[in-house]
């Protein structure tokens, strides 16, 4: 018997809580972590954020047939965002974390001279990673 959607919606609202102390305890590395270190400690981040936005993914068109559910609430007051806009919201998201890695995995774990344009980029990309494990530290 096919499972009904509410039931697939709490399976990934607790696949989600599994996953948000896996998350914190990466943040937590990642925001101790200095230089190269940090770049060990972005990639874990940034691949379960990965994993959890595409989690949500799966979920999102479906969530159209049950507007005024809890469980619809759920998603949009996770993202901030109504309803229209949630597919939207995680795609960026979603599309966020994959250029991330991809920097980090293809260009930033190189050595590159003080000063030099992927130097910068990196500190930047990094400054802006440590944002977002601040904002699960604050969670």
């Amino acid at each position: 018997m096919a499972k009904s959607l509410v039931e697939r919606c709490h399976e990934v609202m607790n696949f989600l809580d599994e996953k948000r102390a896996e998350r914190l305890r990466h943040a937590k590395a990642l925001l101790q972590a200095r230089g190269k270190d940090q770049l060990l400690h972005a990639i874990p981040f940034l691949q379960l954020e990965l994993l959890m936005h595409q989690e949500v993914r799966t979920l999102w068109p479906y969530l159209l047939a049950i507007p005024d559910r809890e469980e619809t609430r759920y998603f949009c007051d996770m993202y901030e965002c109504k309803l229209e806009d949630l597919g939207k919201r995680v795609q960026t998201r979603i599309n966020e974390m994959i250029r991330f890695l991809d920097v980090i995995e293809n260009k930033l774990h190189k050595t590159y001279p003080p000063g030099s344009f992927w130097v910068a980029i990196r500190e930047e990309l990094l400054a802006k990673i440590c944002r977002e494990a601040r904002k699960v530290l604050e969670e």
